[in-house]
C-alpha cells in the first residue's frame, strides 16, 4: 500500500517544479484558516458558556448558590439556609437532651441545575477553602458628624483596602455593596431616589479590586424630614457570600437646628483594655437621645457581657432570689443556698432551668434577680476564672441580676450582668492594688466616662444584648475584686458620678499601658480627628516602650505623675485635651 502525503502529492504533479512554493503556501494558509476558525469556535463557545452561567446562576436555590458557606450565612441578602439539622455537641445539653450526631444527618442532594453549574462555573463558594473577605478604611468624605437640613441630600465617598484574599467584583453575581446593619439589611431612612434598594446605598465602583488595592464607593443620603440626631450605620457586603470584616462604617446626623446631646464617635472605636487589644468596631443603632433608663444614686444601668458559652451554667446565691422570664415575670422565689442550672437547647432553641424545687423549658430567656442586690451576690459555680497569679481565688461572684440569653446574630449563648453603673465600676479591674490614689482617681473618672458613653448609646453590643464586654472593653471581674482593690473601691466612691466632658457632652476616653514617651493622636491611629485626643508627651516615660494602641492616657506615665504630686484633675486634662470635669448624677 502506497501513502501519499501531502507534500508527496505536490512533488508528483506535473507542476512539481514551478508549484511547489504555491502549493506550500496553500498548505500555510490552510493552516492559519483552520486556526482562526477554531479560535472563533472557542470564543463563541465562551459566549455560550456565559450566557449559560447567567441563566444557571438566575435559576439556581438561593441555598444552594452557596454550599460550602451556608452555615456561616445569617439572612436574605447572604442567602440563609433552611436546613436547620444542626450537629449538637453532647455535652451542650444536658444528658436526657436529644443528640443529633453526623451519621443522623440527612444527604445533601444535588439538583441538575447545581451539578451543571459546578462543571462550568469553579466559584470561590464552591471552594473547599471559604475565602477570607475584609477591608480597612482609608478614607471617609465627609468626615465627622454630619450638620444637614430636613430633606436636604450629601453625597458620600469611602475608599476602602482590599485586606482579604478575595477579589471583589462589581458584577451582577458575587458584587460587592455597601448595606445598612444594625439590624442587617434594614431600610434606611436616609434611602435616595438612585440606590438600588431601601438597605443597599452602593455598589463597588471599579468592576474589580484585587487584594491590597483601593475600591471606591459613592452614594447619596437624604435626610428626613424630622429633626433630631440619628446615626446610621453600614457595612460592605459580598453578595452570597459573606459581610466583609472590618468595613463598619457609622454616620452620625444632626438633621435641622439641634443641640446634639452626644459627642461624634469616629468609625473605628478602641478597646479600652490595657493589654494591647486591637481596636474594635461599633455596631449603633437609633439613639434613643432621651436615653429612657432610670438612674439613682448608683447611676444608670449597666449591662455587661460576661462570657459566652455553650455549656450548663450552675448559679447559687448568698441571698434570696428571683428567677424570672423576659416579660420580668416572676417564675419562682429562691432562697440562699439553694442553686439552678440553666442550658440553651440548641436543637429546639429553648431555655431549660432545673432546681430542687422548680423547672422550666421554653422560648423565653431566662433572669436571676437578687431581692438584697447590696448585701448579697451570685455565684456562678460552673465559672473558672482564676488569675494565674492567685489560683486560690476566682472571679465567679455577681451582684444585682444576671440574664441568660442566646444572640441570633452572632449564634452565642452569653451571660450577662446587669447592675448599676457605681456598682459596675467597682468590678473593674485596670489598676494596680498599689497604684497611688490620684491616679486611681483619674482612672475611675476614665473608666466612668468611658462606660456612660457607651450606655448614653446603647449600640456597640446592640446586636448581644448587652454594653460593655468584660474583657476586650474595660477589664471587670465583678464583686470578688471590691475586697482587693480596696483603694480602688474608695476612689470610685468619691468620684461618683464625675465624667468628662467636651463642649457640654460626653466625650470618649481611651487608656492604654505605656507609651515611648508620647501618646498618638486618635487620627495618627485611627485615621479620625477627634480634637481632645492629641499626641502629648509622656516625659516620664522617656525611653520606654509603647505598650497599647498609644491613645490617651498612658497608665504607667500617669502613675509617675501621681507620685511626682499632680492631682486627678490635671492628670486628665494633660492626656484629653480640653475637657471639662462634670457630675451627672
Amino acid at each position: 500500500m502506497r501513502v501519499i502525503t501531502n507534500k508527496a502529492y505536490c512533488h508528483s504533479s506535473v507542476y512539481q517544479r514551478r508549484g511547489s512554493k504555491n502549493c506550500q503556501t496553500r498548505s500555510v494558509s490552510s493552516v492559519f484558516f483552520m486556526f482562526a476558525i477554531s479560535l472563533l469556535l472557542i470564543l463563541i463557545s465562551g459566549k455560550l458558556l456565559s450566557l449559560l452561567e447567567t441563566y444557571i446562576l438566575d435559576s439556581v436555590d438561593p441555598v444552594s448558590a452557596a454550599v460550602e458557606t451556608r452555615d456561616y450565612l445569617s439572612n436574605p441578602y447572604r442567602y440563609q439556609s433552611t436546613d436547620n439539622n444542626t450537629i449538637i455537641n453532647p455535652i451542650d445539653l444536658l444528658p436526657e437532651l436529644p443528640v443529633v450526631g453526623p451519621e443522623q444527618q440527612p444527604e445533601e442532594k444535588i439538583s441538575p441545575v447545581s451539578w451543571l453549574r459546578s462543571l462550568f462555573i469553579p466559584t470561590a463558594q464552591a471552594a473547599t477553602i471559604r475565602p477570607k473577605i475584609s477591608a480597612e478604611l482609608i478614607s471617609l468624605k465627609p468626615a465627622g458628624e454630619i450638620n444637614i437640613e430636613p430633606g436636604k441630600a450629601i453625597t458620600i465617598e469611602l475608599k476602602f483596602k482590599n485586606t482579604g484574599n478575595y477579589t471583589w467584583s462589581n458584577s451582577s453575581y458575587n458584587f460587592l455593596a455597601l448595606a445598612t446593619v444594625s439590624p442587617e439589611m434594614r431600610k434606611s431612612v436616609f434611602r435616595y431616589k438612585n440606590w438600588e434598594e431601601a438597605f443597599r446605598a452602593a455598589r463597588l465602583q471599579e468592576k474589580s479590586v484585587k487584594p491590597g488595592k483601593i475600591g471606591t464607593f459613592k452614594f447619596v443620603l437624604q435626610a428626613p424630614e424630622k429633626k433630631g440626631e440619628y446615626i446610621e450605620k453600614f457595612q460592605l457586603v459580598a453578595r452570597r457570600l459573606d459581610w466583609v470584616k472590618n468595613s463598619d462604617v457609622t454616620f452620625y446626623l444632626n438633621v435641622g437646628s439641634i443641640k446634639p446631646k452626644i459627642v461624634y464617635q469616629p468609625t473605628a472605636i478602641i478597646a479600652t483594655n490595657m493589654d494591647g487589644q486591637a481596636p474594635t468596631v461599633e455596631n449603633p443603632t437609633q439613639v434613643n437621645p432621651e436615653n429612657n433608663v432610670t438612674t439613682n444614686s448608683f447611676g444608670p444601668l449597666m449591662r455587661v457581657g460576661l462570657y459566652d458559652t455553650r455549656q450548663p451554667i450552675t448559679v447559687t446565691a448568698n441571698g434570696n432570689y428571683y428567677v424570672k422570664d423576659q416579660g420580668n415575670n416572676i417564675l419562682a422565689t429562691k432562697t440562699s443556698g439553694h442553686g439552678v442550672t440553666i442550658v440553651y437547647d440548641w436543637l429546639n432553641k429553648i431555655y431549660i432551668l432545673s432546681s430542687d424545687d422548680y423547672n422550666y423549658s421554653g422560648g423565653s430567656y431566662l433572669r436571676l434577680e437578687l431581692v438584697d442586690p447590696i448585701n448579697s451576690f451570685f455565684t456562678i459555680l460552673s465559672l473558672d476564672a482564676r488569675p494565674d497569679f492567685n489560683p486560690k481565688v476566682n472571679y465567679n461572684d455577681f451582684r444585682y441580676a444576671l440574664e441568660f440569653r442566646y444572640t441570633p446574630a452572632t449564634d452565642k449563648y452569653w451571660v450577662i450582668n446587669e447592675l448599676p453603673m457605681e456598682k459596675y465600676l467597682l468590678g473593674i479591674s485596670e489598676t494596680q492594688k498599689a497604684a497611688p490614689y490620684e491616679f486611681l482617681k483619674a482612672m475611675a473618672i476614665a473608666a466612668r466616662t468611658y462606660a456612660q458613653y457607651h450606655q448614653e448609646r446603647q449600640t456597640k453590643h446592640a446586636n448581644e444584648f448587652y454594653l460593655v464586654d468584660a474583657t476586650y472593653d474595660q477589664v471587670y471581674r465583678g464583686a470578688a475584686i471590691e475586697d482587693i482593690l480596696t483603694d480602688w473601691k474608695r476612689a470610685v466612691e468619691e468620684t461618683r458620678g464625675q465624667v468628662l466632658t467636651y463642649n457640654g457632652k460626653i466625650a470618649i476616653t481611651p487608656f492604654f499601658s505605656s507609651s515611648d514617651g508620647r501618646t498618638r493622636s486618635f487620627k495618627e491611629v485611627w485615621k479620625n480627628e477627634v480634637p481632645w485626643l492629641q499626641s502629648v508627651v509622656c516625659e516620664f516615660e522617656t525611653g520606654g516602650n509603647l505598650n497599647g494602641h498609644g491613645v490617651g492616657l498612658s497608665a504607667v506615665d500617669a502613675m509617675r505623675r501621681a507620685k511626682a504630686g499632680a492631682d486627678y484633675l490635671s492628670i486628665l486634662q494633660h492626656y484629653y485635651i480640653g475637657t471639662t470635669p462634670q457630675k451627672i448624677y
